[in-house]
Parts: C-alpha cells; sequence; structure tokens
C-alpha cells in the first residue's frame, strides 16, 4: 500500500519524512511552551459523551529545542501512520455502522530517543462518527488564547482527524519522562495480623454511610447490603442512584454507599476509612459478608481496604471493579496544573509511579483477595492502558477479568458508561448473583452487547452520569483542595513504598479519574 504522511505540500502531494517546516515547528514549540494545545473536531453533532469531540494533548519539560523536537516529529510520523483509519494506510480499521476502531499489535506503541524521551499510544482507540467522506479541516489553537490556525500540520495526529473525516478523537499522550521512577521495595506477601486503627472520628464515618432504600437511609437491621463505592470528585448518591443502587433490589440487594470527604479527593488511605468502617457496620447487623463494588477510584479505595486491613478480607463477600485503577492511569482527561503545581491529593495519587501504588504492589495487591470480577474497557478515556493483557491497569491475577470488547468487538464504553451500560451492568448482576460468586463467561449472550443503557435504567439516568463527568471536573480543578504534593502515607503502608518519596514537583500536566 502507499505510505501517506500527515505533512502535506500546497499541491497534497505527501511531503518526505523531516519535511516539517519551520512554522510548524515554531507553533508546536509555542504550544509546548504555553503548556498544551486542543484540537477541535467540528462535527459536534455526533457527540454521544462528554467532551469527546475535544483533545488536550499536554508535554512538559520533555522537548529543550527544535532539532530536538523534529527527531521527535519524524520518529513518531510513521508509527502513527501504521494505524491510520480511513486512507487505510497500511492497515484498515474495522468499520461497525457508523463507528469506526483502529488497533495495532499488543495496544502499546512506544519509542526511545538519544535523550531517553518515552512517549506511549496506549491502546490506540479510535471512536468517532463519519460525516458522509467531506473533508473538514480540525481548528487547533493554544490553551492560553483565543487565536486559531486551520489546517497546520503538526502531527499524524492532525492528519487522523483530517483523514477520518470530523472524527472526535480519543487519544492522549502523556509525557512520562518528567516523573520519577520509584525504587521497588521488597515484594512480600499480604499484610497479617491486626488491622491498623482508623484514623478518622467514628460519627464522621458513620454519618457518610448512607442507604437509600430505607426510610430513614440508616444500615440499622439491614439483612442483605450491597456496599458502593464511588469513583472521584463525586458523591455515593452521584454515582451509583443512577445505576447499581437503582438496580439492586431487582437481584436481591439492599444498596448502601459511602461518601467520603471532599467528594474523595482527599488522600486515598483517608477514604479507606469509610470503605473499612462500612463493610465492619453492614456485617455486623447482617450477620454476613457484604458484597462490594466500586467504581473508578472507589475500586483502588477498595483494594487498599483489602490489603492492608486483614481483618476486613472474610467480611467481603465479593468484589465487583468497574474501571478500577490499580495500577493508576498513564493517559485520559488532562488538567493543566496553576503555576503553583498544586492539585488535589487524590490526582498526584493516580500517577503510575506514585507512592500509594508502589506499596499496593509491593504488598500484593495486585492480587484478587475475594472473589473479584473486574469490568474494563478499551475505549475508557479516563483509565489507561486498558487492553487485553496484563499490563491493564484494571488486570488483578486470579481475579475474573472482563474486558469489554473482547466479548462485544467495537463496542464504545466509555469510563461513565461503565455505570449505566448493559454489558457492564449485565456482568455485574452476573457477578453478584453468581454461586461462585464471579461471573460466569459461559452466562455471556450477544444480548450483552444490545441496547447501550441497561434495562431498568434510563436516558435519564445516563444524563445524569454524564452531567457528573462535568461536576467531576470543576470539583478537581478547584483550587480549594489542592496541595503541592503527593501526601506521605501512613505507617501500615509506607514502609512498602520508597523510603524516600520524591515530590512530583516539575509535573507540569496531570490526569485525573
Amino acid at each position: 500500500m502507499t505510505s501517506i504522511h500527515p505533512a502535506r505540500a500546497k499541491d497534497g502531494k505527501p511531503k518526505p519524512n523531516g519535511a516539517w517546516s519551520p512554522e510548524e515547528v515554531d507553533f508546536l514549540t509555542e504550544s509546548i511552551q504555553k503548556g498544551s494545545f486542543h484540537v477541535l473536531c467540528p462535527d459536534n453533532e455526533t457527540l454521544r459523551e462528554v467532551d469527546m469531540a475535544r483533545m488536550q494533548w499536554n508535554i512538559s519539560d520533555i522537548i529543550e529545542d527544535r532539532q530536538t523536537l523534529s527527531r521527535w516529529l519524524d520518529e513518531w510520523e510513521p508509527k502513527f501512520s501504521e494505524c491510520m483509519g480511513a486512507a487505510a494506510i497500511h492497515q484498515k480499521p474495522r468499520s461497525i455502522g457508523r463507528t469506526f476502531h483502529c488497533s495495532r499489535g499488543p495496544d502499546v506503541l512506544a519509542v526511545r530517543q538519544d535523550s531517553d524521551l518515552r512517549r506511549e499510544m496506549n491502546d490506540t482507540y479510535l471512536s468517532c462518527e463519519v460525516a458522509q467522506r467531506r473533508a473538514v479541516a480540525p481548528v487547533i489553537s493554544t490553551s492560553t488564547g483565543d487565536e486559531a490556525v486551520s489546517e497546520m500540520n503538526l502531527l499524524d495526529l492532525v492528519y487522523l482527524i483530517r483523514l477520518t473525516l470530523t472524527m472526535k478523537l480519543l487519544l492522549s499522550l502523556l509525557a512520562l519522562a518528567s516523573a520519577v521512577v520509584l525504587p521497588a521495595a521488597q515484594v512480600v506477601s499480604l499484610p497479617s495480623g491486626a488491622d491498623p486503627a482508623l484514623s478518622l472520628p467514628q460519627a464522621l464515618l458513620d454519618s457518610k454511610l448512607y442507604c437509600p432504600r430505607r426510610t430513614d437511609g440508616s444500615y440499622k437491621g439491614i439483612k442483605n447490603p450491597l456496599l458502593l463505592v464511588p469513583g472521584t470528585g463525586t458523591t455515593g448518591a452521584e454515582s451509583w442512584d443512577p445505576s447499581l443502587a437503582k438496580l439492586a433490589p431487582s437481584i436481591g440487594f439492599d444498596p448502601c454507599y459511602i461518601s467520603p470527604e471532599p467528594y474523595l479527593l482527599n488522600d486515598t488511605t483517608k477514604s479507606v476509612d469509610y470503605f473499612v468502617n462500612a463493610v465492619r457496620r453492614l456485617h455486623a447487623e447482617s450477620g454476613k459478608a457484604v458484597p462490594v463494588a466500586g467504581w473508578s477510584q472507589g475500586n483502588l479505595i477498595v483494594q487498599v481496604g483489602l490489603t492492608f486491613f486483614p481483618q476486613v478480607r472474610e467480611k467481603d463477600a465479593n468484589f465487583v471493579s468497574l474501571a478500577g485503577d490499580f495500577r493508576g492511569t498513564t493517559n485520559g482527561i488532562i488538567y493543566d496544573i496553576s503555576s503553583n503545581k498544586q492539585v488535589p491529593a487524590v490526582i498526584w495519587q493516580q500517577a503510575a509511579d506514585s507512592q500509594i501504588f508502589t506499596a499496593l504492589a509491593n504488598a500484593g495487591g495486585l492480587t484478587a483477595i475475594v472473589p473479584t470480577t473486574s469490568i474494563y474497557s478499551s475505549s475508557d478515556e479516563i483509565v489507561k492502558p486498558e487492553n487485553n493483557s496484563t499490563s491493564a491497569t484494571s488486570y488483578l491475577a486470579g481475579a475474573t477479568n472482563v474486558l469489554a470488547q473482547k466479548y462485544c468487538p467495537g463496542i464504545s464504553l466509555f469510563h461513565g458508561g461503565m455505570l449505566y451500560s448493559n454489558f457492564s451492568m449485565s456482568v455485574a448482576k452476573g457477578a453478584l448473583t453468581s454461586p461462585s460468586k464471579v461471573w460466569n463467561p459461559s452466562t455471556f449472550t450477544k444480548g450483552y452487547c444490545g441496547g447501550y443503557v441497561a434495562d431498568g435504567l434510563s436516558g435519564s439516568d445516563k444524563d445524569k452520569v454524564q452531567f457528573l463527568i462535568f461536576k467531576d471536573a470543576i470539583r478537581m480543578s478547584s483550587s480549594k483542595y489542592a496541595i503541592p504534593c503527593e501526601p506521605l502515607l501512613p505507617a501500615y503502608i509506607k514502609k512498602y513504598a520508597a523510603a524516600n518519596p520524591p515530590c512530583h514537583a516539575k509535573i507540569s500536566s496531570f490526569l485525573a479519574l
């Protein structure tokens, strides 16, 4: 096949490698120095998820001069070209209706240059409605001004949008060179013995445990509880009322959820206290082990609790994880950090190399501790990488790991969609009602792939979740909860992490989930 390059002359013919114009290099360099630039697809009418037409790409403290930048562009140009959609440059994408998907190899592309720069394109994924083969150029604008420049041939990213004709692009590149790699501690077996003491007042913990189907919201006298743990930037009600809290009664459970303050933006280990207390309370009231489900960061909270609180394990019947981030995320919604580099504690902790993930791995927390079903999607725009391998951030050894695209090829299942999609809710309900306490793949039918919203939920529930993503972003970007560094871990976890944890002060852009 003919190889096509994104840098094109005015006559439309491809330029050779290395023929990036000074204007193109200067524009990209200026954008990098300012922090970020945006690529906007003009066809916003095709949106099915919140803000998916906008790709925001940030690079920090990596590119130092034009020569280095030019080499980087030339290195990545053919790599992106290997997986370009509508032009079938090197491989033809799978077409599912009017949605195109493109994947390559093990779902990870990486490059290292002389300066040991590292870039990853995790689980190359395109989910963009295609509008009748009409070329509409994207708009590129800097993040610090309103000026727009049309049809700037900067990267295959821009070429990709032009080629696929008004596609909305789900792709971010996260610069990892500025992150400090933590020294690995000695890997040991799961902690044993007595549970560590909780750090928060009992009255506060009890006040944030709520059971919405009960007249007074109290857990007192509950018989068949299902504990639900929400995601970052939300409350229990916001995450779960349009989801499993609504579906739980139909499968025999009385739902309860926790709402760690403030909106799960605090140190994750503080949120773990709410989880541990809830399991203890619900177990004592019901006299039985408590099934648990989590979404996003809520799954990390559960897994940290099970890893470092040995006595809680026997009180937890099973665990259903929806888009769990057990290894952090290297991709997602990227936020500009203010000049003082301050963000909420939990945002610092979401880096794949953070202290809390180092400790979790070294304490044996990347293995299923109770019967666990982990549900995830390669089209998740927040939690990355998600693929059909053990490198997926949602993957737990010994768990029933369920990648949506393995069962429903071509399905577009985004981060928020995990809370209401027919596929994720069908698997979750199957796991919660299974005698084995995990989902049985033999129960899968093609019906799991049909219908975007689960039976028992409505379009209104989907809208609530999508609006929640906006509220989530606003809360996370507020300076009210911001701190300058990743928080220090409590003693019971700290011994599994680095002896002298670094402050990620050089990171000028970050991600959240």
